[in-house]
């Protein structure tokens, strides 16, 4: 989830019902492969009574799989930023600041997927 969290950084993480997931959230969660991770939440989506979500990494081009919200297993709300010779630094993610940077985050991730995918398929 670079540049967000880096390697050495700290998280906190709560327990977060889906309805209370939005998009722009970095959540927690079992990906396909039965490995924990920490992504970005793209999109939600219900389907016959079961919440799904879309999830990216920041760095990443390419969208995770559909994920249930039971793989869910928390939402990170605080970053602990580790920094050389000074005290870390506090990253509140439930800020309204910080939660209109996830919004943006995950729409400008959204448009940047779109434009890099259609790119491979013209060049492939």
């Amino acid at each position: 989830m670079r540049p967000i969290i880096r390697s050495g950084d700290m998280v906190l993480i709560r327990r977060v019902s889906a309805p209370n997931l939005h998009r722009g959230d970095i959540v927690w969660f079992i990906n396909t492969d039965g490995r924990v991770m920490a992504h970005r939440i793209l999109s939600k989506h219900t389907r016959t009574g079961r919440v799904y979500f879309h999830t990216k990494g920041d760095a990443q081009v390419e969208y995770d799989p559909w994920t249930p919200a039971e793989k869910i297993l928390g939402k990170i709300y605080q970053v602990e930023k580790s920094r050389t010779n000074r005290p870390p630094k506090i990253l509140n993610l439930e800020t309204p600041g910080w939660r209109v940077a996830g919004r943006l985050i995950a729409y400008f991730q959204i448009a940047f997927s779109k434009v890099v995918l259609a790119a491979r398929s013209r060049l492939t």
